[in-house]
């Protein structure tokens, strides 16, 4: 999955930039994360639980930074 677009947040450029670079600051913005692994300074894997009726659907997601760019 590929996901792109445009979004506000009502803080500073600089923190939205520190967290989306520090992976436990952006594990804690998403909803039903259970662990968090690094596996270097570009890819990590959120385990999260769905809930969703009687169970929930548990998934794994795979974040990469292909680009980067400091605020301007």
């Amino acid at each position: 999955m590929n996901v792109s677009g445009e979004r506000e947040f009502a803080a500073s450029r600089d923190q939205v930039w520190r967290v989306l670079n520090d992976p436990a600051s952006m594990a804690k913005t998403m909803p039903g994360v259970e662990s968090f692994d690094v596996h270097d300074d570009k890819r990590w894997t959120a385990n999260v639980k769905i809930p969703l009726g009687l169970g929930g659907l548990k998934m794994k997601v795979d974040m990469e930074k292909l680009e980067e760019r400091e605020p301007e």
